[in-house]
């Protein structure tokens, strides 16, 4: 019974060991290269306000719906490669707003390449 323990807490620690190796070494690989190991879960995000009265503010001011296309352009200019690919639109629309309307947002996001969208009616 003894040598059964033995060989169970042995086996825990030869776990523990690997386990906290693989950490350090994924650490210094990112210390080493310089890219940070959270760049993933931290998301570029553009905020499309629809409002009741058919207004559109991205990130807070007022654009036109022709303008959005060149006023997304201009926010990811600075993006990276991975953040140009991956940012996501976070587009509000008021519940009264109609359909043709969202269709012409729609429209000129898949121009600007925006692949991510979450969508929110209040």
């Amino acid at each position: 019974m003894n040598k059964i323990l033995i060989s169970i807490v042995f086996l825990a620690l030869q776990v523990n060991l690997l386990t906290s190796n693989a950490q350090t070494i994924d650490t210094q690989i990112y210390q080493n290269t310089g890219t940070n190991r959270n760049a993933d879960i931290v998301k570029k995000h553009i905020n499309i306000d629809v409002l009741k009265s058919n207004e559109i503010c991205l990130n807070g001011k007022l654009v036109t719906i022709d303008k959005i296309v060149s006023k997304i352009k201009n926010v990811t200019f600075d993006y990276s490669v991975a953040d140009k690919a991956t940012f996501i639109i976070n587009l509000t629309i008021d519940k009264d707003i109609k359909m043709g309307v969202i269709a012409d947002i729609k429209a000129q996001l898949k121009k600007a390449n925006a692949s991510r969208v979450v969508l929110q009616i209040k």
